[in-house]
């Protein structure tokens, strides 16, 4: 939904992804600069890639459909991932994100650490996530002294609040194949389900507050690749 996971794939991936976020809890999630609420609507484009086996670049355009003309292609964001500790028995996984100092949107800016932990319990499956965001971001120094860059608190940017102090989620999986799920991000409390349509396609709704809808769609594959000509051996064997 809209809070971060300790979630890791051993192998590097690549996910793309689109999400909708309804005008009325917009301002949640992106304040935007002065936007008003009626004409906030939210598309994200995400586009996530693993450079090393601890390590994941994100991208995110996040486009206003009915400001076009005002704001073009829309506010872009780059983030990095970090996997601090792999899940084992009786310990989570844990990862920091960081967002690069500097933004020119600093309300943008996502820096937390949050671990998570899966449990089997017969045919159901759990997964809790628990985490911690940043109430500070580094931002560009715009005014007289000589200092390029300034620590604010989050809030002050257009009273954004998102991912600010302590944040978790929870999703149970009875069946194989989709499940449901519940957060809190520091802001709203939502809960929805999620279908896993293949093994490299999952749909995701929910609601806001049981208010007002959103949904999302991600895809990912690997990049962990075999030799084309072990790929080729083992097609014909």
């Amino acid at each position: 939904m809209t809070t971060p996971s300790a979630m890791w794939y051993e192998e590097k991936r690549l996910g793309l992804s689109f999400g909708y976020v309804p005008r009325n809890y917009s301002k949640d999630i992106h304040p935007g600069a002065n936007t008003p609420v009626d004409l906030n609507t939210l598309n994200f484009y995400n586009v996530r890639a693993g450079i090393t086996r601890f390590m994941e670049i994100n991208f995110t355009v996040t486009y206003r459909p009915l400001l076009p003309d005002q704001i073009g292609i829309g506010d872009r964001q780059v983030d990095f991932r970090f996997h601090l500790l792999r899940e084992k028995k009786y310990r989570p996984s844990l990862v920091l994100g960081i967002t690069p100092p500097g933004s020119s949107a600093p309300f943008m800016s996502q820096d937390y650490l949050v671990a998570t932990k899966n449990i089997a319990a017969g045919i159901w499956d759990f997964q809790f996530s628990l985490g911690y965001g940043s109430p500070y971001v580094i931002k560009k120094n715009t005014g007289e002294d000589s200092s390029p860059i300034v620590i604010a608190l989050k809030e002050k940017f257009y009273n954004s609040r998102y991912l600010v102090g302590f944040f978790g989620g929870m999703e149970v999986k009875p069946v194989e194949w989709g499940g449901l799920m519940v957060e809190y991000n520091t802001s709203t409390i939502n809960a929805g389900a999620f279908v896993d349509v293949k093994d490299w396609l999952t749909f995701s709704a929910y609601t806001f507050e049981g208010k007002s809808w959103a949904f999302n769609v991600a895809l990912q594959f690997g990049l962990d690749f075999k030799p084309k000509e072990l790929r080729a051996y083992e097609k014909n064997h």
